[in-house]
């Protein structure tokens, strides 16, 4: 989990209630839109994507784990 505070949650990681309403995993099923999940396997989130892949059964949402990347390498070359 990120530390607490942290600039990329803006939010109160203790109010439970907040990070249900921010779970990938709760909302994963409502998606209508064509989604790729992307997450590098080298120092990244890796375990909580298969997770919500687990949980996800839209045909719309697809995972990658990027087994060479970490998590802000798999983007970085997009994002320039």
């Amino acid at each position: 989990m990120y530390g607490d505070p942290n600039p990329f949650c803006p939010f109160d990681l203790s109010n439970l209630a907040e990070v249900e309403l921010r779970s990938p995993r709760r909302w994963i099923n409502t998606i209508t839109t064509p989604t790729f999940v992307l997450e590098g396997g080298r120092q990244g989130n890796a375990t909580s994507v298969h997770l919500i892949q687990m949980a996800s059964h839209d045909p719309l949402v697809h995972f990658f784990v990027i087994p060479d990347g970490d998590h802000f390498s798999v983007l970085a070359p997009l994002n320039r």
